[in-house]
């Protein structure tokens, strides 16, 4: 009879705060574009330069308090590097989960880890493509920095630089992902 009391009681106090949370919060969703310029970290000593690529997706934020929200992006980038006369295009689905803090009227800073998912890779030289998506980890693990300016009406501007934490090459070459990323974007529902 103890257990039962105990665990009707979390339970209600587990409720109570979610019902506390679930008032006190929104969630968001959104859409966002824009261009990223990549490149690889690495210690061979390749003369690598950074490449343009497209960033696309989605967003959904949960304001936890009027300064902080948590933020979940499922994001589509192109990413690479050039070398001489040749690129590596490598294509990602991206999922960023990152803490938002409001620091100044409609200025946000935020933070967290991002998990990407190889969807394809090919080396372009001279004309010739070689697909090499076998040589690669499927995964990547990066931490971002960014800021966030949003309007009132629900455009806003997003300005990010991403740094790789995990190797990328199956072949232990030490290449991680690294890039800024500028998108502008919309958030639905948001007061005019």
């Amino acid at each position: 009879m103890k257990k039962i009391s105990i665990i009707v009681t979390a339970m209600a106090l587990l409720m109570a705060s979610l019902f506390t949370m679930s008032a006190n919060a929104q969630f968001s969703v959104g859409v966002k574009a824009g261009a990223g310029v990549t490149n690889f970290s690495e210690n061979a000593d390749n003369e690598l330069k950074g490449k343009t690529g497209l960033v696309i997706g989605a967003l959904g934020t949960y304001q936890i308090q009027p300064k902080l929200s948590v933020q979940s992006e499922l994001l589509y980038s192109m990413q690479g590097a050039k070398e001489g006369e040749g690129s590596y295009d490598f294509n990602y689905i991206n999922l960023p989960i990152t803490v938002r803090y409001n620091v100044w009227n409609n200025l946000h800073l935020h933070t967290g880890p991002q998990l990407g998912f190889l969807a394809s890779a090919k080396i372009k030289y001279m004309g010739n493509k070689e697909d090499v998506k076998d040589n690669l980890k499927g995964g990547d693990v990066a931490w971002l920095l960014g800021a966030t300016y949003e309007l009132k009406n629900g455009f806003l501007a997003d300005l990010r630089f991403v740094k790789g934490l995990t190797d990328i090459s199956d072949n232990n070459a030490d290449i991680k992902n690294t890039g800024l990323q500028l998108t502008i974007g919309y958030r639905f529902g948001t007061k005019k």
